[in-house]
């Protein structure tokens, strides 16, 4: 008998707790159905943003890859506020705040784990605008000495004249010494002529512009001007 009773009490508690959870849920059928909406809204607003967005920079910037990671934020950015307004009206405001703080722990567990590979991401957006060189450009920086081939937001791709193909670290192009061979379309070239103590300087002077008198006008005007700074 008493076991009867128990597994009637039992049975009991197990119908009203499901009906307690069947009246929850209809309670919050409403609120479920608009935080539903709420993060398709986000979803379709998002996608319009991201559209209208892509299509703006895409006449300003020729840049893929940070366009890409412009629309990739603000894509993040729309569905993650949908998210935090959906989860609002299912009145889970505390599981937003315990969200937000994991997030940051791991972000910054994350931060520190992998500084180096952010580190180069933000060296990329910075050298996007800052723009220390173009694709085909003839840099030296450290122990690279080629053509760029490609740049991407982390790393640089580039050619040696050897043909060896090198990526470094976007971290490195901006730390150090950068030298552009394509950076100015106008380049003075230093040859270094002795002449003897004893020779006679104006006679010098007169073979060397001789030398250069086959090449354009501007170049011999600067060699003359070059050239008559020995004298001095």
């Amino acid at each position: 008998m008493d076991l009867q009773q128990r597994f009637s009490d039992l049975s009991e508690k197990l119908i009203d707790k499901v009906v307690d959870w069947v009246n929850g849920f209809v309670r919050m059928l409403p609120n479920l159905l608009l935080a539903v909406a709420v993060l398709l809204l986000s979803w379709a607003v998002a996608r319009v943003v991201c559209n209208f967005i892509d299509r703006q920079l895409e006449r300003h910037s020729r840049q893929y890859q940070l366009r890409h990671f412009i629309v990739r934020v603000v894509r993040l950015g729309v569905i993650t506020g949908g998210c935090v307004v959906a989860l609002g009206i299912l009145n889970l405001d505390k599981t937003v705040t315990s969200i937000l703080a994991g997030v940051g722990i791991v972000g910054l567990a994350l931060g520190f784990a992998f500084q180096d590979i952010a580190a180069n991401f933000m060296a990329g957006i910075l050298m996007i605008f800052r723009k220390p060189f173009q694709t085909g450009d003839l840099v030296e920086s450290s122990d690279f000495f080629g053509r760029i081939e490609k740049i991407n937001l982390r790393d640089t791709v580039g050619r040696t004249p050897q043909g060896l193909l090198v990526i470094i670290p976007n971290r490195l192009l901006i730390d150090n010494l950068l030298t552009n061979y394509n950076g100015n379309e106008h380049r003075r070239v230093d040859l270094a002529c002795g002449v003897a103590y004893g020779d006679d300087l104006e006679k010098a002077e007169k073979i060397a512009i001789e030398a250069v008198e086959g090449i354009g006008a501007d170049l011999r005007t600067t060699c003359g001007t070059v050239l008559r700074g020995i004298r001095r």
